[in-house]
């Protein structure tokens, strides 16, 4: 058998999981945020008509785009760079679109509206982070319930998309869910029989603001005699003796599953409540 691509201290971790079958990542079509350009004032509509509440003196203006329906990774191969006015950097209190302090715009804005939408449809104890997944100058926003779910948004030319919507984890085996910090690699750990299967799958952000799978280990630590694909009592006492991987089916050695490691990854967690976030939203105009 082949060299397994994960240390055992992972079956180990997979075993303390609750036993349970593999969650599907499904993707879904973007949802879209619409930004307001700020003429009237009255909010951000999504896609399906209803309104973003814009927060109190939010100026959107200076932010109105329209979306080319390419992602904003340069890496990615979308060749569609962040503008200068989206950037994070180099933005005065009062600029020439007449911005006046305390004001936000761009991404700001649209996150600063975001995040009270989502405080009310999920409740004010939801947490968040500002996260630079694909490398593009502008971060994503994680609007997160710690232990339960991860929701994740990116903004791009005037529009903010839904790039993860509630996604469950901390149970059934589930991990949770790790970014590449600026190389547009998510990584996601979920275990089966109590670690005796482990599936890695790797994804990244696509040209359509949607969240692809690149590729998907599945590990079997243990010595599946039988071909069935899952630990039966004659093979139990193999566990963590045997170790034998595949990517997308064709079976794989360690340095080959390794390479599809971008770097170092963090988990997407909430670090921050939404007064905490919207400050700091101010903070960085």
């Amino acid at each position: 058998m082949k060299k397994g691509c994960f240390p055992v201290f992972l079956l180990m971790a997979g075993m303390m999981m609750s036993c349970g079958k593999k969650e599907d990542i499904i993707v879904e079509e973007p949802k879209v945020y619409a930004i307001d350009s700020g003429e009237t004032g009255e909010g951000e509509n999504t896609a399906d008509g209803a309104e973003i509440p814009i927060p109190e003196g939010g100026d959107m203006s200076g932010t109105s785009g329209t979306d080319n329906g390419n992602g904003a990774d340069e890496k990615a191969g979308n060749g569609n760079e962040a503008s200068e006015e989206n950037s994070v950097s180099g933005q005065s209190d009062e600029n020439a679109s007449g911005k006046k302090a305390g004001e936000l715009s761009g991404y700001q804005a649209a996150y600063e509206a975001l995040s009270i939408q989502c405080e009310a449809e999920d409740g004010t104890d939801l947490t968040y982070n500002l996260i630079d997944v694909d490398g593009s100058g502008v971060p994503e926003l994680a609007a997160v319930r710690n232990g339960y779910y991860v929701s994740l948004y990116t903004w791009d030319a005037g529009n903010t998309y839904t790039l993860m919507d509630h996604w469950g984890y901390g149970a059934m085996g589930n991990a949770g869910y790790e970014y590449c910090p600026g190389k547009n690699s998510l990584r996601n750990y979920n275990t089966d029989y109590a670690g005796a299967i482990l599936y890695t799958t790797y994804m990244k952000v696509g040209s359509q603001h949607t969240i692809d799978t690149v590729a998907e280990i599945v590990t079997y630590n243990f010595d599946n005699i039988n071909g069935n694909g899952k630990p039966d009592e004659e093979e139990e006492g193999s566990m963590g003796f045997y170790s034998t991987s595949y990517i997308n089916g064709t079976e794989a050695t360690g340095e080959e599953c390794a390479a599809l490691n971008a770097g170092e990854y963090e988990f997407i967690q909430g670090v921050m409540s939404g007064e905490e976030l919207r400050a700091k939203l101010k903070e960085i105009q």
